[in-house]
């Protein structure tokens, strides 16, 4: 449940709130080596068990609290029991920041028409709050907390432990105080704490929004939230900027499409970066520093790579002029594995609903939204690489070879190709294979444009903006149907077969004799449209959107959140049209060396009925739904 929807469900008479989060892991790996031998020097054998130990401090407790104040009194209000278990000696910092309305650093009690405020110092009415250790080990009581004081507008420390609590738990109580004035008004008063754990004791404290001032006018900010103390944004085309005491770890991407300023009364494209969160997938950026992707939520969410509106009159226009527009990541915890994700889980989410689930094969979080054609898709690219777990179980294969697919890698690239050309990959006797020829000479692709592993570290330097984190990966269509069929008959069933996880797929596609089955033109033309078919298509074998006035509408639709769409472009023999035109595989092929996909641009927007020049040695993105 969301926060906002737990405090409508729960809202009483001088409620206080507290919510809880819990904090980083930390993976230690420790090995076992079991050794065994009888008398002939000839049979030794050696087991080698590695057992991975989990390294972490949780924290939890908080809810709702609520006493009745008369008027011209004070009272103390039994409040949040938050209780902390680490299992090494690491310790822990405990960092608490007013929540009110989940707007950061807001320190009232809302009220009906008057608010309660966060001021010790005040002859009216005030509310305060105070921590009290309870039991187990006792912590160090921070910044004077261990009496009432104002509710933090910024995060603060309020308590903090050097040590370890073993097996056992450190509890605290955070209590909270209310000193109402003889002309208060009556009604409900919600105030809310966030308090946030970090771990280990000497940890980074948490990101505080940036002020406007910190975001130049005519810019884009790009700046991680308060729970982002493990994200990572990674990107080249990124202008770093020395951080502001407000701005924590901050990166500035200064312009939209390019280096410099964005312009007033105009539009700016959003660009796709390399921002990933361990365990959580990325949903699309906001000016909301702590967005809400919850049913009734009414945060503004951009798509990763959307376009946004620099007329402040427009409906959800933005003012640049004096202060830039300052963004922050949406993230979604993942709450199971995709390949545990059925058609009943979907049929229980409403249309925009958002969630996220875990690739199984290499513990990849995707965020999912139920689109406006009712089904569930994935809204980020995929990005599996060969050196996953791909196996028949966790794989939306019919074939349980994969047709050579999966096999015959030696190796997953070449390292030492330059940027501008495709990957050579590798048979078992390490002769190169000719990945454009067909037959069983292909190979799932490892296309990143770079030569460094998938985690994109920090020293990761490419200057031609191969992003691909952000992006996902590429692939060939026999690879995106888990075959190397590769020549096939003229407008055939579509593949039953996919890269996909287990319980996904590929959306087919077609032409206009069978755009019934074509789930794009689902998608685009009779949900995101509403119907409304292309111009051309009463003369078209293959209708597409053309014309700005249009292709407009369906072209910002599809990058526009919960769609998530991205121009992530083609490989040939060599990157395509990245930033600018988007192209997703379906499942369906239109003859031997050609297949179906949906294409986006500016100028037209093909609903899955685009084949010319689709072939199936180029690489191409990936996006999977759920279900039949």
């Amino acid at each position: 449940m969301s926060y906002k929807a737990f405090i409508r469900k729960n809202i009483k008479k001088h409620t206080l709130v507290c919510l809880s989060f819990a904090s980083s892991i930390i993976t230690i790996l420790s090995g076992i080596v079991l050794t065994s031998s009888t008398s002939s020097a000839a049979s030794a054998s050696t087991a080698t068990a590695t057992v991975k130990i989990a390294a972490s401090c949780t924290l939890s407790g908080g809810g709702n609290y609520s006493a009745t104040v008369p008027n011209g009194t004070s009272a103390e209000i039994a409040g949040s029991t938050l209780t902390v278990t680490c299992n090494d000696a690491g310790g822990f910092a405990l960092y608490a920041v007013g929540n009110s309305g989940d707007e950061y650093g807001n320190n009232n009690m809302i009220g009906p028409s008057v608010n309660i405020p966060s001021d010790t110092t005040s002859a009216g009415s005030y509310w305060a709050m105070k921590i009290t250790p309870t039991t187990g080990n006792t912590p160090t009581i921070e910044n004077a907390f261990d009496s009432f004081k104002n509710v933090p507008i910024v995060h603060t420390k309020v308590a903090s432990y050097s040590g370890s609590t073993g097996t056992g738990s450190l509890s605290v109580d955070a209590t909270y105080k209310a000193n109402i004035s003889s002309t208060q008004l009556a009604g409900n008063y919600l105030g809310k704490v966030k308090y946030t754990l970090i771990h280990p004791s000497s940890g980074d404290a948490p990101v505080t929004p940036l002020a406007a001032s910190d975001c130049p006018a005519n810019s884009i900010c790009y700046a991680p939230n308060a729970d982002d103390i493990e994200g990572t944004m990674l990107s080249t085309e990124l202008s770093a900027v020395a951080a502001s005491p407000r701005a924590g770890r901050q990166i500035w991407k200064l312009g939209s499409q390019g280096s410099g300023s964005i312009t007033a009364d105009s539009t700016a494209q959003l660009i796709a970066y390399n921002y990933s969160r361990p365990g959580y997938g990325f949903a699309g950026w906001s000016p909301s520093y702590e967005a809400s992707t919850a049913s009734g939520s009414t945060d503004i969410i951009f798509g990763p790579q959307a376009t946004i509106s620099t007329y402040p009159d427009n409906l959800g226009g933005v003012d640049v002029d004096t202060n830039g527009l300052i963004l922050y990541p949406v993230w979604v915890a993942s709450t199971g594995s995709m390949q545990t994700f059925s058609s009943s889980d979907c049929n229980a989410m409403s249309i925009s609903d958002v969630t996220a689930r875990k690739d199984i094969r290499d513990d990849n979080v995707y965020t999912i939204a139920k689109l406006a054609d009712g089904k569930c898709w994935m809204v980020e690219n995929l990005r599996l690489d060969n050196d996953a777990n791909i196996t028949p179980a966790n794989t939306h294969s019919t074939n349980n070879a994969f047709g050579g697919v999966f096999t015959g890698l030696a190796k997953p690239e070449k390292t030492d190709h330059p940027d501008a050309t495709p990957n050579s990959l590798y048979s078992t006797d390490g002769t190169t294979v000719n990945v454009i020829t067909g037959g069983t000479g292909h190979r799932m692709p490892r296309y990143n444009n770079t030569n460094t592993d998938r985690s994109l570290p920090a020293s990761y330097t490419d200057t031609h903006d191969h992003q691909w984190y952000g992006f996902g990966n590429y692939y060939t269509w026999p690879a995106a149907i888990a075959d190397t069929s590769y020549y096939n008959t003229n407008n055939q069933p579509a593949e039953t077969s996919s890269l996909c996880p287990t319980g996904w797929r590929l959306p087919r596609g077609g032409n206009k004799s069978n755009e019934a089955n074509n789930e794009f033109w689902s998608l685009v033309v009779t949900s995101l449209n509403n119907g409304i078919n292309p111009s051309n298509y009463s003369s078209s074998t293959y209708p597409y959107y053309t014309g700005s006035a249009e292709v407009s509408p369906v072209y910002r639709a599809l990058r526009a959140y919960p769609n998530n769409f991205l121009l992530s472009g083609y490989i040939s023999s060599s990157i395509i049209y990245k930033g600018r035109h988007g192209y997703y595989w379906t499942s369906t092929a239109w003859e031997q060396s050609e297949a179906y996909d949906l294409h986006i641009y500016e100028n037209y927007v093909y609903p899955g009925s685009r084949p010319h020049y689709n072939y199936k040695y180029q690489y191409r993105s990936i996006r999977c739904l759920v279900g039949n």
